[in-house]
């Protein structure tokens, strides 16, 4: 007598499929966040900050870049970004021009 194997009963046949996922139920990472740019006010976009001013000062007295950080409690990084920011605000590309120009600080 022979038997024969169990019958297996085929699931994928059996079940139905899925509803399909509507946009909001889709799986995956969440739409970006939409920030606000802050505006700076048009009349200050050529006036140092407080900060790079204190720079500007220590540099004009001859101090280097390194140095002047350290006085302000800040990176050299840091100190480099605010002298760049004063190099394009006030349109010179030395510190040696930077130490003639006439400024109030």
């Amino acid at each position: 007598m022979t038997t024969s194997p169990p019958a297996r009963r085929n699931w994928a046949h059996s079940c139905s499929p899925p509803a399909p996922l509507t946009a909001a139920a889709r799986p995956g990472p969440p739409p970006p966040r939409l920030r606000r740019a802050r505006r700076r006010d048009v009349s200050t976009t050529t006036e140092l900050t407080a900060q790079e001013r204190q720079v500007a000062a220590l540099v004009r007295q001859g101090l280097s870049n390194r140095a002047a950080a350290a006085q302000l409690f800040v990176s050299p990084r840091t100190g480099d970004f605010h002298l760049r920011n004063i190099f394009g605000k006030l349109g010179v590309t030395s510190r040696a021009e930077l130490t003639v120009l006439p400024l109030d600080l």
